[in-house]
């Protein structure tokens, strides 16, 4: 995954009617807008790391910033380091240099990033990202590097419902493949918790949030295709956002969940 071209991930949120500094499946329990769905999604994980003042926070895969902003806005966090792979995400948050932003990674996670010895973080979060990492336990074992003692990490991804899931059918696995997901970044809960335990990870929680998240995000694109015209729907941007779509329709079926992932890091 760290060969691949960093625009690869590269979705055109505006066709969403989104404002550009969100890019994420969103949560759709209330929102009545691209940006307010993933506003919530976002809200969700912060919520899980049980974010506050003055804590200091490590965000992986943060995108174009909105997360930043909402960590500092919203949970009142007094500083924020990010990190991405894009160099257009780097770009944009550097010259926007939003408050309580305080360092910007360039690196993918499965790789090593070079963090300062001294630094440490209170929370670690990802918002939609970790099932694109070459591994499901990527982002614990940065985690475990960079957290205080009692440190908490929270992010979302994909996660197999149950044993026999894990053993994907073609169509799956093909799917996995076109999405940029490692099979080895999914997981089944069992084998996530008790590895993210090995890993020093106590007070696991793993929430699963299909309806609010995939079901929520192809409705949405479903209501928004009608009203668009043949020429904007045959565009290739608007197909990646369509078949993404179809795909979340289809993953309960696969036996793929999505699923909120909570921990806290035990002393060292």
């Amino acid at each position: 995954m760290a060969n691949l071209k960093a625009d690869a991930f590269d979705v055109d949120t505006t066709l969403l009617d989104g404002c550009g500094q969100w890019a994420n499946l969103g949560d759709w329990r209330d929102a009545g807008s691209y940006d307010e769905a993933c506003i919530a999604l976002a809200r969700r994980v912060g919520e899980a790391a049980a974010l506050a003042p003055p804590m200091s926070v490590l965000d992986v895969a943060c995108g174009y910033g909105g997360s930043v902003r909402l960590w500092v806005n919203a949970f009142g966090v007094s500083v924020v380091d990010a990190v991405d792979l894009r160099p257009a995400c780097i770009t944009a948050l550097r010259e926007a240099s939003p408050p309580g932003l305080r360092h910007v990674f360039t690196a993918h996670v499965s790789e090593t990033l070079e963090l300062p010895a001294t630094v440490r973080y209170d929370a670690v979060v990802s918002v939609d990202a970790a099932y694109h990492f070459a591994s499901a336990l990527d982002l614990g074992r940065l985690a475990r590097r960079c957290l205080c003692p009692g440190g908490r990490l929270a992010y979302t991804t994909l996660i197999w419902g149950n044993p026999d899931a894990a053993r994907p059918n073609w169509w799956c696995k093909l799917f996995l493949q076109t999405a940029l997901i490692p099979q080895a970044a999914v997981m089944t809960p069992g084998a996530l918790g008790a590895a993210l335990a090995d890993l020093g990870f106590s007070e696991m929680q793993i929430s699963y949030l299909d309806d609010e998240v995939l079901s929520g995000f192809a409705r949405y694109v479903t209501q928004l295709s009608s009203k668009l015209s043949l020429a904007h729907r045959l565009r290739p941007a608007w197909w990646k956002i369509w078949l993404t779509a179809q795909a979340c329709r289809q993953l309960r079926a696969w036996g793929l969940r999505y699923a909120l992932v909570r921990g806290v890091l035990g002393a060292q």
